[in-house]
């Protein structure tokens, strides 16, 4: 576990992006570095109309380019944040952001005390085949063993026209709704015990 050690999310020539797996799943989820920036922008592109609708919210919007996508991938706009992808015959299917946070903070250096947000979605096509929460369950069975993350939140906006989609993948992933979820969003939490 490296907790004390930061999390490096815009990664260098030198550096190997992390590779999770899981042995009951053929899915291999793997950190997104800027020569994927093509097939992210690919991805966007295809599923431009429900992200904008639900993923790029608040004032966000899709990039406009792959220059865009690759300087987002070299320099995250929030310390902290790692994305990962799944393939599937050789296409970008399913986008994870994680961003580790401490007291509700973005934080790059994770303690015991780390907790993750967790972000995901699939491409239209291959949406309805589970293959989002479980490469988000593949991503967060790796992730407590590599920083020490003792839960992972997630949230849904209550005016997002796929929240019900969103909610069922998310209670697939293991997490459960949080009562209080009032206001703009649908609260949810995974627990993990290290």
């Amino acid at each position: 576990m490296l907790t004390g050690e930061p999390i490096k999310p815009a990664l260098g020539p030198s550096l190997e992006s992390l590779e999770f797996t899981s042995a009951d799943d053929p899915l291999i989820v793997r950190q997104l570095v800027p020569a994927d920036a093509q097939e992210l922008f690919d991805l966007i592109r295809r599923n431009r109309k429900p992200l904008a609708e639900s993923w790029f919210v608040d004032g966000r919007r899709p990039p406009d380019s792959v220059d865009e996508v690759a300087e987002n991938l070299n320099s995250p706009p929030m310390p902290g944040i790692l994305r990962f992808a799944t393939w599937y015959d050789d296409s970008m299917i399913v986008r994870i952001d994680v961003v580790t946070r401490e007291n509700g903070k973005p934080t790059e250096i994770p303690t015991e005390d780390t907790e993750a947000e967790i972000g995901f979605f699939a491409d239209e096509k291959f949406q309805g085949n589970a293959l989002a929460s479980r490469s988000a369950m593949i991503v967060m069975r790796g992730m407590p063993k590599r920083f020490g993350i003792k839960a992972f939140t997630a949230e849904v906006k209550k005016d997002n026209p796929y929240k019900r989609a969103s909610a069922r993948s998310l209670t697939k992933a293991g997490f459960s709704q949080l009562p209080d979820s009032d206001g703009e969003y649908l609260l949810f939490r995974k627990e993990h015990s290290l």
